[in-house]
């Protein structure tokens, strides 16, 4: 008797263990699914183009000291 509920003890583990899985990876199958289909359309350029001048670094030597 003794070996017959160790058998479905590890039975019932057994299935409980692959329901898990199986439900583990389907959900992780959709949501990868979802994150690869999603569409992300760019932004709409404006048209307006904005600069930044940065002013050249002066140029130091004997004939020209840095101020």
């Amino acid at each position: 008797m003794r070996r017959v509920l160790t058998h479905a003890a590890f039975l019932a583990i057994a299935v409980a263990l692959t329901l898990f899985v199986f439900n583990f990876w389907g959900d992780f199958s959709r949501a990868m699914y979802d994150y690869m289909t999603m569409v992300t359309t760019p932004e709409k350029p404006s048209g307006v183009v904005t600069m930044k001048i940065v002013p050249a670094k002066p140029v130091c030597d004997k004939q020209h000291p840095c101020p």
